[in-house]
């Protein structure tokens, strides 16, 4: 079994002890309507509810270790870059020695907030000032401050643009002097994951009963009370165009059927057990091939098309259920907007 499968198959009963409750309700009133006076069945138990943030922080723990992953390499660069220089100031017979703060060298051109930048120069001083960030308001969170060289990070909680921006580092010391403007880097937004939100699908109404309950983690219901079969198509979103350089990333479709008894006869309880969607003839695809649009700004018509399979006549089950959760998750600027202009 893939690692997605077992993905899709731990989060497939998400919601559904709620709307089955809701099956109850609707099959009790009709049962009632022909047996008065019979007691309504019982409850059919609520089944396990898994996290629904688990695929998000799965998909944002892989985010920032990548983003990890780069700052320690790029530590790494600076190290290197430090041991040279002080070995390359101990041969040097005499110590360029500055009135004022200049910088030589900055480590990089294209930064991220939260990566570590070294600065090499002359007429820091020994005691340690600050660097500042323009056009940002921002300084250098400071690791290291020598007379010559200084290294620092960019802030992490930068955050909230969408394109990359052109900054400067100017050094200023504690006697007041301020440097130069160095010379430019690339500033670019670290990456976010974000769950997109079902708000006002359209949900076919084909069922004995169906039923959608909306939101980061979408979860549908279909339940086939009769001997025949029903099936239609639910539209979830309408596609739209992400905006602020927000990529479509990653979709999770889990599908799980039932079949069941819902019995006003107080020796046959109610029950539901998990069964294969071909045992009783169930489906459900999305339309389009959600792999297409992916790394792509574009978020098409999210349509899913399913059967759920009749009632077997004799059977002992009098219910079957088609259960599907749908997920969408975007790749995006922290701090931004996929909808905002």
């Amino acid at each position: 079994m893939g690692e997605e499968e077992k993905e899709m198959k731990s989060s497939r009963h998400i919601s559904v002890g709620i709307v089955l409750v809701m099956v109850v309700v609707f099959a009790s009133s009709v049962f009632a309507q022909g047996t008065p006076g019979t007691p309504p069945p019982k409850q059919i138990p609520i089944f396990r509810k898994p996290d629904p943030n688990q695929k998000l922080r799965e998909l944002q723990a892989a985010e920032d270790k990548k983003k990890a992953s780069r700052q320690l390499a790029l530590k790494g660069e600076i190290t290197k870059l430090v041991q040279k220089d002080i070995k390359m100031a101990k041969t040097k017979k005499k110590a360029e020695i500055c009135t004022s703060p200049k910088i030589f060298y900055v480590s990089g051109r294209e930064v991220y907030p939260g990566d570590p930048v070294y600065i090499r120069g002359c007429g820091f001083g020994i005691s340690k000032g600050m660097v500042s960030i323009s056009p940002l308001n921002k300084q250098l969170e400071i690791d290291t401050w020598v007379d010559g060289r200084i290294v620092g990070k960019i802030p992490s909680d930068i955050t909230g643009f969408a394109d990359p921006k052109t900054i400067t580092l100017k050094v200023h010391t504690i006697p007041g002097k301020t440097s130069d403007p160095s010379a430019s880097l690339t500033l670019k937004p670290n990456m976010e994951i974000q769950t997109l939100n079902i708000t006002n699908p359209t949900i076919a109404t084909t069922c004995s009963f169906d039923q959608f309950q909306p939101g980061s983690q979408g979860s549908a219901l279909h339940s086939n009370l009769s001997t025949q079969q029903c099936q239609g198509v639910d539209t979830l979103i309408r596609g739209f165009e992400l905006r602020n350089n927000w990529l479509f990333q990653f979709f999770n479709f889990n599908v799980v059927c039932y079949k069941g008894l819902i019995s006003v006869d107080p020796t046959k309880p109610p029950w539901t057990e998990e069964v294969s969607c071909g045992s009783h003839g169930s489906r459900a695809n999305p339309v389009e091939n959600m792999n297409l649009f992916l790394g792509k700004s574009a978020i098409p018509n999210i349509q899913i098309d399913w059967t759920v399979g009749p009632v077997t006549q004799g059977s002992q089950a009098n219910v079957n259920h088609l259960q599907y959760v749908f997920q969408i998750f975007l790749l995006g600027p922290a701090g931004t907007n996929y909808q905002a202009e």
